[in-house]
This record gives structure tokens, C-alpha cells and sequence, in this order.
């Protein structure tokens, strides 16, 4: 429930996270850094070296997998309505938000020289339409649209399981990125 419950001696070993650039492990170190400052930041991810997190390259899709198979018993940074999906579905699965939540912000667009720019602009109209996106609405993804809520309420800021977070925009993904790396590669691979 709190940045300091992962750092419990009777999580060592048992915590897994990804590696991806852009919602994994740099992810989470950067919104620590942002939550707690750099120098307070810094001391907590020299504490979480001791848990031997576990490291994959799989998406958080399929670490949330390998924790419902009871791999694992905990995944850090996982996108939240995976966790709803694999529970609607069955499978033993809860998400637990830790403030602020990193947000990674998800963009699309228009590639320069597109074979088919005209497709390409009918598909993001449609995309960022109430109608596409009552398509990611009804398949428990989160809508962009400001008039379409989640369809779990609580699976968006203010929804009812947390309030703040910390949205990373792509250029603060890519401004931050490497040094979010540095830091990951640094600490946590040996």
C-alpha cells in the first residue's frame, strides 16, 4: 500500500518488473524520483537493491500473467486495468495503487511519409472519436476522450482507489529516459 511495504524483508526475491524503457522499471524509477526528490528518491532505490527485484524483458501484460500462474507473488508497474480484465475473466488478480501512480501518456499520430496518409488520418479521427473510443471503453482500457469515463471509474485519478498521478508525457520519457536507464542499469543490474 506504500512505496516502504516493497521494501519488507519477506518481499525479497518475491517481486518481479520489466524492463521496458517505457512502462517498466525506468518508468517506476522515475516517478519515484519525481515523487520523493532526487536525493530522498535515490536512497530509496539503494534500499529496493536489496530485494532483488527480478528482472524480464516481457511486457507488464504478461508479468501480471506469470503472478496469476503464482510466479510471483508481486509485479510493479503493471497497467491497472490488465489487472481488471484478467479479474472479469477469473483469474486471481488485484491491483494495488501506490501514490502517485506513474501514467505513462500513450500518443498517436500521423508518420511523415505515410503510404496511406489519408487512411491514417480516418483511423486516428476515428480513434479519438466517442465512438473509438467506446471501443477501448467496453474492453476495460482507459478512454482519452474527456467525455468517455473508464468503464471501472476507479481505474482513472479520483476514481475511488487513488487520486494523483504523475502523468509522463513522451517528451518526458524521452528527456528523462536515459538517465531513468543509467539509473536502473546502475542499481538493479549487476
Amino acid at each position: 500500500k506504500s512505496w516502504e511495504d516493497l521494501l519488507n524483508p519477506k518481499w525479497k526475491g518475491e517481486i518481479i518488473w520489466s524492463t521496458s524503457r517505457g512502462s517498466g522499471a525506468p518508468v517506476f524509477i522515475g516517478n519515484i524520483l519525481a515523487a520523493m526528490g532526487r536525493e530522498k528518491g535515490m536512497g530509496y532505490l539503494q534500499r529496493l537493491t536489496k530485494q532483488n527485484v527480478a528482472k524480464s524483458t516481457a511486457s507488464a501484460r504478461a508479468l501480471l500473467d506469470l503472478v496469476i500462474a503464482g510466479e510471483y507473488p508481486l509485479v510493479i508497474n503493471i497497467f491497472n486495468h490488465h489487472a481488471v480484465i484478467s479479474r472479469k475473466a477469473g483469474a486471481p488478480s488485484e491491483w494495488q495503487p501506490i501514490e502517485p501512480v506513474a501514467a505513462p501518456v500513450h500518443t498517436v499520430g500521423l508518420p511523415k511519409n505515410s503510404p496511406h496518409p489519408y487512411a491514417a488520418m480516418l483511423l486516428i479521427d476515428f480513434l479519438l472519436s466517442k465512438k473509438g473510443q467506446k471501443v477501448f471503453q467496453d474492453v476495460n482500457y482507459l478512454p482519452a476522450h474527456p467525455e468517455m469515463p473508464a468503464k471501472e471509474v476507479q481505474l482513472k485519478p479520483g476514481g475511488g482507489r487513488f487520486k494523483k498521478a504523475n502523468y509522463l508525457n513522451p517528451e518526458t520519457l524521452l528527456d528523462k529516459g536515459d538517465e531513468w536507464v543509467d539509473i536502473f542499469q546502475k542499481l538493479f543490474v549487476k
